[in-house]
């Protein structure tokens, strides 16, 4: 907490304390203790009653009020006037305790959850402060859990219908911050992607996705499209939010397998690393490795071909001879990536060391690094 926001806090909790003391003193802090009063100005009427013991009207002698002896009054004497003035203390004191949070963030600070909750619809690219208030408060837990479910369908509407490309890009960013993980939100931000035009919503959306859980019928939708989307960029986003599934997208292998065939080099390669993180079989996925690895014509994939084997397939048969084969490649990217992958399965190559050891003369001075330290993993001495 800054020194404004604690000087605020204290200055308001003064002011509250104040508050709270008038208007207490202006409730009972004129009681009657046994006293007879006039009931106009509350004047002690005990020593006039002594003095006229058989009196049955007294004459106030200090408003000079006629008042029959039964009118006289034993109540507490309360003074509003000044209730009213500690209970406006006390609002003031509220709002002056978010005045730190009226600096940062608007006169929203303000307004209760319902309010902003209500009000999120009509907001624009100049009402940021009023996103960043309603994250601030889903993070300090100032919402009860019916508003949260509240703002969470606010926001999924808001993502689906709402004109402007900057509040549907700050819904996504505040559905990631609420942490709404059910599936009507993992559906929602998915349906925002395919349908989405503008690659600033759909590059936030692809964010709040991975932190939702993936549900089996989102699961579903990712593999269909992987097979049935004629747009190459959402083949791309439907295999990497799969791959945020994990051990969970295990039944949706075989669209993953079928993507390392496509046409589009961008689709091959995050069809690729999915293989690394989705447990797919290994008679399946090794010979579509190697395939790629031995007739791809981008390198980037074949590149990554390499490096996915090294991680999957250490012991597989086939999988180091094609390696030592990428090294006889005109490429020097391609022979640096094989020299990196036969050292990270160095057990299972048993002339490593004068494989490394006659890359340290190739022409390409990338190659030679990657060579020495392959040597220097293997404990081998990196001189030629």
């Amino acid at each position: 907490m800054g020194l404004s926001a604690w000087a605020y806090g204290m200055t308001a909790a003064a002011l509250a304390l104040f508050g709270l003391g008038l208007s207490v003193w202006g409730l009972v802090g004129d009681r009657s203790r046994g006293r007879r009063r006039c009931p106009r100005c509350w004047y002690d009427m005990s020593g006039t009653l002594l003095g006229m013991p058989s009196a049955t009207v007294l004459r106030c002698p200090e408003c000079g009020t006629d008042s029959p002896l039964q009118d006289l009054t034993v109540r507490t004497r309360r003074r509003w006037r000044w209730v009213r003035v500690g209970i406006l203390l006390m609002v003031m004191a509220g709002v002056l305790s978010r005045a730190g949070d009226v600096q940062q963030y608007g006169p929203a600070a303000l307004a209760p959850n319902l309010a902003v909750i209500g009000a999120l619809p009509f907001m624009s690219r100049a009402d940021n402060a009023v996103f960043r208030e309603l994250d601030a408060r889903v993070e300090q837990g100032r919402m009860w859990h019916w508003q949260r479910r509240l703002l969470a369908g606010r926001l999924r509407w808001m993502l689906l219908h709402s004109p402007d490309s900057w509040s549907r890009r700050e819904a996504a960013k505040s559905i990631w911050r609420l942490g709404d993980d059910g599936e009507p939100a993992a559906m929602t931000l998915w349906q925002a992607v395919t349908t989405d035009g503008n690659l600033g919503v759909v590059g936030m959306t692809l964010v709040s996705l991975e932190s939702v859980r993936k549900p089996a019928g989102l699961r579903a939708q990712l593999a269909r499209c992987i097979r049935t989307d004629g747009r190459p960029g959402m083949r791309r986003a439907a295999i990497e939010v799969l791959t945020m599934c994990r051990a969970g997208a295990a039944q949706e292998a075989p669209a993953i397998l079928a993507a390392l065939h496509d046409p589009f080099a961008d689709v091959r390669r995050s069809a690729i690393l999915a293989c690394e993180a989705i447990p797919c079989p290994p008679e399946l996925v090794v010979p579509s490795l190697l395939e790629l690895l031995s007739h791809d014509d981008d390198p980037t994939v074949r590149t990554q071909c390499m490096a996915t084997l090294a991680i999957l397939a250490a012991g597989q048969p086939g999988v180091a001879k094609a390696l030592k084969a990428a090294l006889k490649d005109p490429d020097p990217q391609i022979r640096s990536s094989a020299a990196r992958s036969l050292s990270a399965i160095g057990d299972s190559v048993p002339d490593l060391e004068a494989i490394l050891r006659a890359l340290l003369t190739d022409n390409d001075i990338t190659v030679r690094a990657t060579a020495q330290e392959g040597l220097k993993r293997i404990g081998a001495d990196a001189h030629p």
